[in-house]
């Protein structure tokens, strides 16, 4: 059997920053979800407290860090064949930028880099940390000037000692998120496409997954270039799950596809959704991660039932084995 590990706050750890209290209770309202990855899997919430652990399981962490293997070595649980310095590198957005950047982008080690960056992106710019994820760590804005909250929160980022990512602020009409699993030796192993649903600032809000994915006559040219990044992080010697985020969309008036927005080496919601279609039988859905503002409450979940999955009105709930009492806050519809 396998223990999983509930680190959500994987990208956080990777960067050194502290983890905010909000960060730590949405790890511990997904802690059960997590079970998608590996049916009769034991979950462990982050970080362990006084648990007794039997020595030789098999541990899945959502991202693997110093202090996830430090931890595993401890308990006796296996690791498995973890470099945790090649897992920093291809996480930061630094490495993603080697293998594709949109033009105007770049890499800034200091503000006066970076007022010039943004005065070469008059149409829009996107402030971004190395290890943020999911709208966190990152800012947005327009014009060939550098706001003073901009400039604040780039000095911030420039104390921890890291680069701040400036790239064109793209107005995205479709988003793809691409899975892969990379195998000791490098084999590299495709597991499917999600559609990937985001609000306006860019934070994750659910997933299109099998026939609702609407197809793109991009489509092939994105997993053609996720495919090509996936073997540059093996060829790191990366081993692990791979999800690789992809969009479609405009620039100054210009159409843009980039195959390699973000690289994800760690379980992420894509490849959750993959297994969440997988154990439902259903050759479509949507998972929807609505906003806390946009919970009416659990009856239109169809959440609060004891049948293994409930319908309501606004959609059906996800398995209570994997999700008790709706705890996501997550239906499918």
């Amino acid at each position: 059997m396998t223990y999983v590990l509930t680190n959500l706050e994987f990208e956080l750890a990777l960067s050194g920053a502290p983890t905010p209290k909000a960060v730590r209770a949405v790890s511990e309202r997904w802690s059960h979800i997590l079970r998608l990855l590996e049916p009769g899997a034991e979950v462990v919430a982050w970080p362990p407290a006084g648990q007794a652990f039997e020595p030789g399981r098999r541990l899945l962490p959502w991202g693997w860090t110093d202090e996830v293997v430090a931890f595993a070595n401890a308990a006796g649980l296996e690791p498995g064949p973890v470099d945790v310095e090649v897992v920093r590198e291809v996480n930061d957005k630094r490495f993603g930028l080697q293998i594709e950047a949109l033009r105007g982008s770049a890499i800034c080690e200091s503000e006066a880099q970076l007022e010039q960056a943004v005065r070469g992106l008059k149409a829009g710019w996107v402030l971004k940390h190395p290890f943020g994820v999911s709208g966190r760590g990152q800012l947005r804005g327009r014009g060939a000037a550098l706001p003073d909250d901009a400039r604040r929160w780039a000095q911030r980022v420039f104390a921890q000692g890291t680069g701040v990512v400036v790239e064109p602020r793209v107005e995205i009409e479709a988003e793809r998120s691409l899975h892969f699993e990379i195998e000791v030796g490098g084999a590299v192993r495709e597991l499917g496409m999600c559609a990937l649903m985001a609000d306006a600032t860019g934070t994750f809000r659910g997933l299109g997954l099998g026939s609702a994915v609407e197809a793109l006559e991009e489509d092939e040219a994105l997993w053609e270039g996720a495919r090509s990044a996936a073997r540059a992080v093996a060829a790191r010697g990366y081993v692990g799950p791979l999800g690789i985020d992809a969009y479609v969309g405009s620039y100054a008036g210009e159409r843009v596809v980039r195959a390699v927005s973000e690289l994800n080496a760690r379980v992420s919601f894509g490849r959750l959704g993959l297994a969440l279609l997988a154990r439902l039988g259903r050759a479509g859905a949507r998972w929807v991660h609505p906003a806390r503002s946009e919970r009416s409450g659990r009856s239109e979940r169809g959440v609060g039932g004891s049948a293994e999955v409930g319908r309501g009105e606004g959609g059906v709930c996800l398995p209570q084995s994997v999700d008790p009492a709706g705890r996501s806050g997550t239906y499918v519809v």
